[in-house]
Formats: structure tokens, sequence, C-alpha cells
């Protein structure tokens, strides 16, 4: 690093005197003031570029400083990186407490509302005398839903005990099943909802269209849903997991995993998203067909009365 060497203000005053002590020895000729006034320009000159190199002089220690202070913190971070402290969690306190206390309390709250809710639907229907083929699927979805419920409280508790189950293996083949079967039950319910639809709107006369035969199809949709749960029933178990025991799914591998969600996904969206489309379309279908034909009715209506009323005038002239 280059530093300044300036003589100080100080030292420069003092040449400026022993100059002006010189000249004034010199003689007392008329250029001695001259001389003198010279002297002052270059002492007083002198003494301003001192003081820029002493002020230059300071910045420049001060850099130093600065260089030296940035270098003994770059080597206190290569040694805090080097040292042998652990690696911090990657997850933060925040994303900890969100899991452990507030997802848990917003799932509370859902499940209490949603037993109260489904249980005034449920006493409802059933208190109902004359009950209709829709007030049937709304029962079934209703209880379908309550099931859902009353074992959410299962994972409340795991989400709170970090993902630690306690309630043994029988409890959590029960509880898996339970939520997998509701998602086939209620996908099935509202597939075949959508069917009973099209058959009233296109064929409300059907005989097949009753209380008994809404019965039999949404005892069909539990059974197939229990039936289409049977490979999650095997693979659940409470597995230990170092000092834990979680409940999950177990299964061997990355293609297991592929052909389960490939199996869910098929079964559980793409075919009951098919179905509705299809059914949906075709209600849609015939509505606007009978609206037209109603519009091409009146329109018939009106030439016709249009006609008569002409032959009508004509006969009376």
């Amino acid at each position: 690093m280059l530093k300044g060497r300036a003589l100080r203000p100080v030292q420069l005053r003092r040449v400026w005197q022993s100059a002006q002590q010189s000249t004034l020895l010199s003689g007392g000729d008329g250029g001695g003031a001259e001389r003198i006034f010279a002297v002052d320009k270059c002492a007083s000159f002198l003494a301003n570029f001192g003081e820029l190199a002493l002020a230059g002089e300071r910045l420049a220690q001060d850099a130093e400083m600065n260089e030296t202070e940035i270098l003994y913190s770059n080597n206190q971070t290569e040694n805090f990186k080097n040292s042998s402290w652990p690696n911090p969690s990657p997850y933060s306190s925040i994303d900890i407490a969100t899991f452990m206390h507030i997802f848990p309390s917003i799932y509370g709250i859902l499940c209490a509302v949603g037993v109260i809710a489904n249980g005034l639907v449920i006493y409802a229907v059933a208190a109902c005398k004359k009950k209709m083929v829709s007030d049937i699927y709304v029962l079934n979805l209703a209880i379908a839903d309550m099931l859902f419920l009353l074992v959410m409280p299962f994972n409340i508790h795991q989400l709170i005990r970090d993902r630690q189950w306690v309630f043994g293996n029988f409890m959590c083949k029960a509880v898996v099943v339970v939520d997998v079967s509701n998602q086939f039950t209620t996908v099935g319910i509202v597939t075949v909802l959508c069917i009973d639809r099209y058959i009233a709107i296109v064929h409300p006369m059907s005989e097949r269209r009753t209380i008994q035969w809404t019965i039999i199809i949404n005892l069909l949709v539990w059974v197939g849903s229990f039936l289409l749960t049977v490979p999650v029933m095997l693979y659940a178990k409470a597995d230990k997991r170092k000092t834990l025991e979680v409940c999950i799914i177990n299964l061997d591998g990355p293609e297991d995993m592929y052909w389960y969600t490939l199996y869910q996904s098929i079964l559980g969206f793409i075919i009951p998203l098919i179905i509705i489309s299809t059914f949906y379309s075709l209600t849609l279908y015939h509505v606007f067909s009978s609206i037209r034909r109603v519009k091409l009715t009146v329109v018939k209506m009106d030439g016709s009365s249009a006609v008569n009323d002409s032959s009508h005038r004509s006969t009376a002239i």
C-alpha cells in the first residue's frame, strides 16, 4: 500500500519563515518586496499541498484498515464454515410451528363444523317421511363425509406429534382404508348421481328410477369402493422409523409408487371425469334440442293462427 510522505503544515511554516528571513537579509533593494511576496505565495501553496497530502495519507490509512477488517471477516467466515458445527435444519421454526399448531387448529375447526353440518343433513333426510331419489344420494354423501371426519382427529394427532403414530397397526389400517375409500365413495356417488340426473331429464318416465333401485346402486358403490381399497389395506401399516412409529402406505419402491398413483388417478379421477362429462354433455344436448323444438312449435302455432285469422276475415267479407 502506497503511503503519502508529505511535510506537515507546521514544518511548511518553518520553511516559509526561514525563506522569508533569508530574503530580508539578502538586501533591502526594491526587489525584496517582490521576493517576499513570491516566497509567501509559494509557502502558502506548499502549506495547502501539505494539508491535502496529509488528508490523502489519512484516507490511505483508513482504506488499509478497512481492507484488513474485510480480510479478517472473510477469514472468520471461512473458519466458521470449516468448523465442526452441525448443519442447520432445512425446516425453519416458522414451518415447524405451522405444522405443529396452525394446520391442526384449522383441521380441527373444519372437522367440528363438518361433523355438525353433516349430522344435520343426515338427521333431516332420515326424519323426512316422503323421501325422493335425490335424497338418497345426498344421505349417502353425508354419511361418507361423516366417516371421513370421524377419523380426521387421528390425522390431527399425527400432525401434532410430528408424524408419530401411537394407536397401533390395526387403527393405522382402519384410518387409511376409511380415508382412501371415502375418496372412491364420494366420486362414485357423484358419478351415479350425474347418471340419475340424465335419466330424470331425458327419460322422466323410466320405471327403474325408484327408491329401491337407488338404495341398491348406492350399496354397490360402497362395496366397490371398499374393494378398491384392498391394495391400500395390504400395504398400510405402522412402521418404525428410527425412534418414531409412523403410519404409512409402505410401498417397495418408486415403481410401486408409480403404479399406485396411476391406479388411483385412473379409477378415482379419469374414468369418473369421462362418465360425468359424457352424461352432462348428453343432458345439455337434450335440453337445447328441446328448447329448439319448443321455439319451432311456437313459430308454427303463430303461423297457423295468422292463417286462420285471415281465412275468417275473408269469410266474413
